[in-house]
This record gives structure tokens, C-alpha cells and sequence, in this order.
């Protein structure tokens, strides 16, 4: 679906507060990367957070009671974690030069390197809960060279334990510019929708909002009412009365959050075997760099919870940029 109409843009927008998560490695150099090329720069305000181990509070009382001594077994484990400190101290200043130069401005860009205190995943978890975050951003598998951090595990656990806040897993360096946004006709899907809205309004990104209907056992279509054995009045019903809705009210949705509605199109692929697998084709043969979905599929009501679909495509979305709306 595609029109020639654009809805106003508004004058002044909120800025949107992203907490980017970093250890060290090559992914969440990608990962920072991509966020800097994919949200507008205008309005951003990114916070830039390590959570590190620093020198142990036995080597400062050890220290102290020496009255500022060092004992010599000391000194290279010192040096070490010096030299570790120094090392992310200046990971983080190239981190900032990718947003400075993405056009953010240098007063909306803070570094925050804190010292581990709950463990890495529930740290993070911390700061987001400290402000209102629009987004949570790991690396899915960084392997720093600091060897502090290991963001697999960690990317992991943000999404299963955040609650509200949209988190996003970057994989390998997707590209940034196209954006397939995954519906269906549940509650969760306009709620993604408005997220999408929130942060891309004003640009011309490619936005398609696509939905996969999955085949049931002998060719028949899923649907609220019935199973049809024909399999294709099924289908075009199941369109008509349900996911046309939702793709008429999501594309208004978009407009009216300032998404030129040229840049949005619709995709539905009937009859597919696995509703994960047809998104990550579709974000794959039609070179998607992100795929936002809900946390929660059809049957879910415990909002910490992930749907099914949502937890394959976490497994399969490389060299993707995957965002989970809660």
C-alpha cells in the first residue's frame, strides 16, 4: 500500500533518551554504529553505558592501609586493570564520535562507565529503570577484548527480564534504511506500530508492515472463525475482516505520526509453515537492516513472557537489528 499523500510533520519533537550498552567488543561497535545511522540525530539523546570491573575494594583497603603504598605483588594486576580502564575509556570516545558525526549533538551524548555491582545484565537493567528510556540497546554475542563483558548471555537476559521498555538486539552490522515491521491482529500489533511511529517520524525510511498467516494441517488457513476447506476464501476473508483493519489503522497510525505514507507499503504472505521463518525471509530477500515484533504472541497474558514466534526469531535474526516491543 502506498500513497502520495504525507501527513504534516510536526515542528518540534520529543527527543528520544536510547540507552546503548557497550562492552568493548566488535558487535556493539556494530551495534553502535547502526543506531547512530538509523535513528534521526535531531532527536536523540544517547547514553552511552559500560558496566566494567574496576580495581576490587580489598586492593584500595590494602592500598590505604599502606598509606598510599603498593605492595609489589600488587603492581602488575594494577597495571592490568589500569590499562583496562584506559582501554574502555577510550572505546567510549570513539563510541561518541560515531553519533557526533552522525549529526547528534555533542551536549545529548553522556558516557557512563560504572563498576559492576548486581552483574552485568541486572546493572543495565538498573539504569534503564532509573529514566525514561524509549530503548534498550545490546549487541546479541559481543566478545570484548577487555574480557569483562560477554553480551550473548547478557543481551539475552535484558530480554527476558525488561518490562516496558522496547529492547533492541543487533547482530553482525545490518544496514540501516529499511524497516519490516511485523503485525497481526493482536492487541500487541498497534502498540508496535506507535513505536515504529515514535521513533522514525520525519524520516523516509522504507517502513513495511508485514504479516505471515501460518498453514494448518492439510492446506487450511488459521482463522478466529473456522477452519474454510478451501484454504483461499479462508484466506481472503481472514484479510478482509481482521488484518485489513489493522494495516488501515497502523498506516494512520504512522502518518499521523509524521511517517510519510509514500514510504510505507504492505506485504502479507499467506500459508506459511513458520511465522518466524517468513519474517526473517522476508527482512533477508528484501535486505531489511531491522525487524521490530511484540514480546508477546496471541495467546500470551504475562507481559515478561515472550511469544513464541518472538523467541525464534531472536534465535534467528543474524545480521539483523531486531527490536522487541513490550
Amino acid at each position: 500500500m502506498s500513497s502520495d499523500l504525507k501527513a504534516p510533520k510536526e515542528e518540534t519533537m520529543d527527543e528520544k533518551k536510547i540507552l546503548l550498552a557497550l562492552d568493548g567488543s566488535d558487535q556493539s561497535r556494530e551495534a553502535a554504529r547502526f543506531i547512530s545511522g538509523t535513528l534521526p540525530p535531531d532527536r536523540m539523546n544517547i547514553v552511552l553505558l559500560m558496566i566494567f570491573t574496576k580495581m576490587p575494594e580489598a586492593y584500595w583497603d590494602v592500598i590505604k592501609d599502606n598509606d598510599g603504598a603498593l605492595e609489589e605483588g600488587m603492581l602488575p594486576v594494577v597495571g592490568r586493570v589500569y590499562e583496562r580502564e584506559k582501554a574502555a575509556e577510550a572505546f567510549m570516545e570513539q563510541m561518541r564520535e560515531f553519533f557526533v558525526k552522525a549529526g547528534v549533538r555533542p551536549d545529548a551524548i553522556k558516557i557512563n562507565i560504572q563498576d559492576k555491582k548486581l552483574g552485568v545484565a541486572r546493572d543495565i537493567l538498573a539504569e534503564a529503570e532509573k529514566d525514561e528510556y524509549r530503548a534498550v540497546v545490546v549487541g546479541r554475542s559481543g566478545r570484548s577484548k577487555m574480557k569483562d563483558f560477554v553480551m550473548g548471555s547478557t543481551a539475552h537476559k535484558i530480554v527476558q527480564l525488561i518490562g516496558d521498555v522496547p529492547v533492541w538486539v543487533v547482530d553482525g552490522a545490518p544496514a540501516p534504511g529499511k524497516i519490516l515491521v511485523a503485525v497481526d491482529n493482536s492487541s500487541a500489533a498497534l502498540r508496535i506500530v506507535d513505536c515504529v511511529g515514535e521513533l522514525f517520524a520525519g524520516t523516509d525510511f522504507a517502513i513495511t508492515l508485514f504479516h505471515a498467516a501460518r498453514e494448518l494441517g492439510g492446506g487450511h488457513l488459521e482463522t478466529e472463525d473456522g477452519l474454510d476447506p478451501s484454504g483461499e476464501k479462508a484466506w481472503l476473508k481472514f484479510v478482509e475482516r481482521k488484518i485489513g483493519a489493522v494495516f488501515v489503522e497502523a498506516v494512520e497510525r504512522l502518518a499521523k505520526a509524521g511517517v510519510n505514507r509514500s514510504s510505507i507499503t504492505i506485504k502479507i504472505q499467506p500459508k506459511v509453515a513458520s511465522r518466524a521463518s517468513a519474517i526473517i525471509e522476508a527482512a533477508r530477500s528484501g535486505r531489511y537492516g531491522a525487524i521490530f515484533a511484540g514480546r508477546r504472541g496471541l495467546s500470551q497474558e504475562n507481559t515478561l513472557l515472550m511469544g513464541r514466534v518472538t523467541y525464534k526469531l531472536i534465535q534467528l535474526a543474524r545480521e539483523k537489528a531486531l527490536c522487541i516491543v513490550p
